[in-house]
């Protein structure tokens, strides 16, 4: 199964998280034992793997902030966001979490958590579970 999610941002810097939405397409899908890639298909966003509650995001938004690269930047189009691509290389586009009985298996805290550098933008995010082979 391969299904795209679509989110709405609304800040330059924002973490949302969208486990539900993602174990909401493992439930739908026919995957009992396998894998679920999220991906997303842009290079000013990224997604990962981490505990999400009130203020442990505006942490991560803090921290980016603090780790901010300042330039001078080489690229081309339009330098102000060259931090925004940097960062999204650095956490990475995809996670894939292993499906056991039809669900992924997090650990205890583990959230999927879309991290927005860029924004406020529409965001497009692929979710593929893939069978294991019997």
């Amino acid at each position: 199964m391969i299904k795209q999610l679509t989110f709405q941002t609304s800040a330059s810097k924002q973490i949302i998280d969208i486990t539900r939405k993602v174990q909401d397409l493992v439930n739908q899908s026919s995957t009992k034992e396998g894998l679920c890639l999220v991906f997303v298909q842009h290079t000013t966003c990224s997604v990962m793997l981490g505990e999400y509650e009130t203020g442990l995001d505006e942490d991560f938004i803090n921290m980016f902030e603090q780790l901010k690269p300042h330039g001078p930047f080489q690229h081309a189009h339009e330098p102000d966001h060259a931090p925004s691509h940097l960062f999204s290389s650095m956490v990475g586009e995809q996670v894939v979490i292993p499906i056991q009985s039809g669900q992924p298996t997090f650990g205890t805290w583990q959230k999927i958590m879309l991290v927005e550098f860029d924004g406020p933008r529409s965001r497009n995010v692929i979710v593929q579970t893939i069978n294991s082979a019997r």
